[in-house]
């Protein structure tokens, strides 16, 4: 049972499908998390062994305002739901979770028993979910970052669309992280899919959003896409005064999943690469 609306819930069904697994992708209507008992009647019709929790309220600064107490709902509220349904039902539940749970201040790489606090609203929300999950003994939560693949739109195809209609560009210097393809993490779920307690994954590498830009630029210009853009600048999160603030370094180390996985994690680089050239 998986929520087969958002960006990795897509790719997740795509991967089931692919494999020749029985699963079952639902909609917000059809089991809405936000209710117990549209979740119990969906369940009990379904009867699935296993809970992959993709749906989650992700518009980080509009969750900073109007968006706060839907972010709470879903992302707090509804892991919650799905948690105590998947105890009730003896069900294995797979949480997303995100890097965001850490304030991004550590040098080295988040390992999964390092401390969380979060620094803004939605990085709060989704570690009220992750609580929740890990009160359970068959809950576990799977911390990822930068996600991004080819069923939505998102970080990656934002920049791609920005290369192409603005002759300048500009991104954040000062929030670094590992750019990570949704079929590497539905790979990384399916591996891990009888586990519990809390797993990182994320390609390998890092980079900052800024030199995520310069690197796609000139990847795109490589690939003969369509480029005008001519400038790109470092910006700083002061200078572009969101609403949420972005922890400044949230690299996810990854080394207690390794061994689970069917062949070594790819590099954000090598990942990126294999996206951008299905698009073109």
């Amino acid at each position: 049972m998986v929520a087969k609306e958002g960006l990795l819930g897509q790719e997740m069904c795509h991967f089931f499908e692919a494999k020749g697994i029985s699963f079952v992708g639902s909609t917000h209507q059809e089991a809405d998390i936000l209710s117990r008992d549209a979740l119990t009647s969906f369940f009990d019709q379904e009867e699935p062994t296993h809970i992959v929790n993709c749906a989650a309220y992700v518009n980080v600064d509009e969750a900073e305002g109007k968006g706060k107490e839907l972010a709470y709902a879903l992302n707090g509220r509804g892991a919650k739901n799905l948690t105590l349904l998947a105890k009730e039902k003896g069900a294995r539940l797979i949480h997303i979770g995100t890097d965001y749970v850490f304030d991004g201040k550590k040098e080295e790489d988040y390992t999964e028993t390092d401390l969380t606090n979060p620094i803004n609203v939605y990085g709060k929300s989704k570690l009220e979910g992750e609580i929740e999950v890990l009160r359970y003994s068959k809950g576990l939560s799977l911390r990822t970052a930068s996600i991004y693949g080819p069923w939505k739109k998102g970080l990656i195809s934002g920049i791609l669309e920005g290369l192409k209609t603005k002759e300048e560009m500009g991104h954040i210097v000062d929030q670094i992280s590992a750019p990570t393809y949704t079929k590497d993490i539905a790979e990384a779920v399916f591996a891990i899919r009888d586990q519990a307690g809390i797993f990182h994954f994320a390609n390998k590498g890092y980079i900052s959003r800024y030199g995520l830009l310069m690197h796609l630029w000139k990847l795109a210009k490589e690939l003969g896409r369509e480029v005008i853009c001519q400038k790109i600048r470092p910006v700083t999160q002061k200078e572009a005064n969101r609403p949420a603030i972005r922890p400044e370094r949230s690299v996810l180390a990854t080394h207690k999943i390794e061994p689970f996985l069917s062949h070594p994690i790819r590099t954000w680089e090598e990942a990126l690469r294999e996206y951008v050239e299905t698009l073109c």
